[in-house]
């Protein structure tokens, strides 16, 4: 039940699990319960529809969270949580770094945004034509590193970095085209993007993955 008020606010019944009670006394008085929540939004933010349109996805948040504000359901508001969300997802997967197999050893190397324009330096001193190239891994201390590994250093972390801003962007489109809040709300970073969605960079991407 969706009742609009004059304020602009809208008190909220849901119920669900509505069955008939079964009196005992034959011709007693009979009627019905249910599991009921009772929440306001705005009028002029929710609809009676969105929330009937995904009637599953408000209950079970709302039973989960008794206090929550029930605008943040909505789907706007949502997708606005969601692209924030994906957004720091993102930059935490660059910045935890790239492993990097020099010699026999692998080394790991974290890519904040400091360490992002440290590499980009180190590529402009390898096209100088440098042949050794100063710098540390993740836990060491700074040392020479040939031209060679240097390079293999900086083009995984390039790597690494375009990769992941190219399927953010991909995910980005991916939540903004969702026409409700529990489908929004079942996207995760990692997951695996519908084809519709993946820009021709993506794809290509992950067709080098799949050789690789």
């Amino acid at each position: 039940m969706y009742k609009a008020k004059p304020n602009g606010v809208a008190d909220v019944w849901l119920r669900n699990n509505q069955h008939e009670i079964v009196q005992e006394i034959e011709d007693g008085p009979t009627g019905y319960e249910a599991d009921e929540i009772f929440c306001r939004v705005d009028v002029a933010v929710i609809s009676e529809k969105e929330i009937a349109a995904d009637f599953g996805f408000w209950f079970s948040m709302l039973e989960q969270i008794p206090d929550l504000d029930a605008n943040e359901l909505g789907i706007e508001a949502r997708r606005a949580a969601k692209l924030s969300e994906v957004s720091a997802a993102c930059e935490e997967k660059i910045v935890s770094g790239i492993d990097v197999k020099i010699g026999e050893e692998t080394q790991h190397f974290s890519l904040t945004i400091h360490d992002q324009l440290n590499l980009f330096g180190k590529q402009a001193q390898l096209n100088a034509g440098a042949e050794k190239c100063e710098y540390h891994n993740d836990g060491n201390p700074c040392k020479f590193y040939t031209a060679e590994e240097m390079g293999l250093v900086v083009k995984a972390a390039m790597e690494h970095v375009s990769v992941q801003t190219t399927y953010c962007n991909s995910m980005y489109d991916w939540v903004k085209s969702c026409t409700k809040a529990s489908e929004i709300e079942a996207i995760q970073y990692g997951d695996e993007i519908p084809v519709e969605y993946q820009s021709e960079v993506l794809k290509e991407y992950l067709k080098e993955a799949e050789v690789k």
